[in-house]
């Protein structure tokens, strides 16, 4: 049996224990989590070795989970905080938006191939789903899970979403709630456009009423 590999070099800038690792989509960055309450991201050399880390400390607990997006333009993390905090990779880390409607620690996240959406998963149990191009606007809420969710990815296609939890693990359709969505839309808008025809039937005669008495009203004034 081969050994799997020599380790190349030791990263020791974390003070405690690292819970998440991510690289981007071209290897060129990596992105680290940990105990210490910090996220660290590691731009990646021509040689290979990484260079001093920029620290991102906007969390007041434990980091669970990082994630890059697809595009390497934006990371996720997820904390024992519940939040989850987006950063700018672009703007040296920057923090751009917090994300505060889970209510336990985030243990997972996913970004949709096309970065449009952001999965996130909890020990308060439902899967939550965020807008990223509105500002992370929570968008949709799965409540499959009856305990807290450890696992979750988006399909690459981005139509489906899997999430393991400590009782089961789940596969979401999210195109299906998008055409029911889309058929609930066309129901409305059929009924809407049924209401002003009647509504048009009604007026029109109600016109044939109106001019009807003013015939009557006419013709007596005449006798």
């Amino acid at each position: 049996m081969q050994d799997g590999g020599a380790a190349i070099q030791n990263l020791t800038d974390h003070t405690s224990a690292v819970n998440s690792l991510d690289f981007n989509s071209d290897g060129t960055k990596l992105v680290s989590g940990s105990d210490d309450k910090t996220v660290k991201l590691w731009n990646i050399g021509n040689s290979g070795i990484l260079s001093n880390p920029i620290t991102l400390n906007k969390h007041t607990n434990a980091v669970y989970a990082v994630k890059f997006s697809l595009d390497g333009k934006f990371i996720a993390s997820g904390s024992k905080d519940s939040k989850i905090k987006i950063w700018d990779v672009n703007d040296g880390g920057a923090q751009i938006h917090t994300l505060t409607e889970h209510t336990g620690m985030v243990t997972c996240l996913s970004f949709s191939p096309d970065g449009k959406t952001l999965a996130s998963g909890s020990h308060d149990g439902p899967i939550r789903l965020w807008d990223m191009e509105n500002g992370g606007t929570a968008i949709g809420l799965f409540r499959g899970h009856t305990r807290m969710v450890n696992s979750i990815d988006f399909s690459p296609d981005g139509t489906e979403l899997a999430s393991g939890s400590n009782e089961i693990m789940k596969m979401e359709k999210l195109e299906k709630e998008t055409e029911e969505l889309q058929s609930q839309n066309n129901c409305l808008s059929h009924e809407l456009g049924v209401m002003r025809k009647q509504e048009q039937t009604f007026v029109t005669k109600l016109s044939k009423i109106e001019a009807e008495r003013q015939l009557t009203i006419t013709s007596q004034q005449v006798l």
